[in-house]
């Protein structure tokens, strides 16, 4: 049986970034691909893992999951507010309006000259 071709195209800003993106095929690298690029690999038929990734925020995301392990983050949704306030959970918006209130207030004496 022949090989067969794999194209990957990248959009010239995805997500509206420009950075190189990791490509990955069966967990081995096939280099980066810039912004607008395009790329073919032959291969064979077959099952394929792909993999597209870029640790361009890879250190601002490590700080975020920091930060929230000191917060006492333990779940998703968790929402935070001026640092000070958390609402953890889906909960019913009466429990956001008071906690948004008690958040600006809060943000207001702070800000108060």
């Amino acid at each position: 049986m022949g090989t067969g071709k794999l194209v990957l195209v990248r959009k010239k800003k995805f997500n509206g970034l420009a950075v190189g993106m990791d490509v990955f095929i069966n967990d081995k690298t096939f280099g980066k691909m810039a912004s607008g690029e395009k790329k073919e690999f032959d291969l064979e038929p077959g099952t394929y893992k792909i993999k597209v990734h870029s640790d361009k925020y890879s250190a601002e995301v490590k700080a975020d999951i920091e930060e929230a392990k000191n917060i006492g983050v333990k779940g998703v949704p968790f929402f935070v507010m001026d640092r000070a306030y958390a609402v953890s959970g889906a909960q019913p918006v009466e429990v956001f309006t008071e906690t948004l209130q008690k958040s600006f207030e809060g943000w207001k004496k702070k800000t108060e000259v």
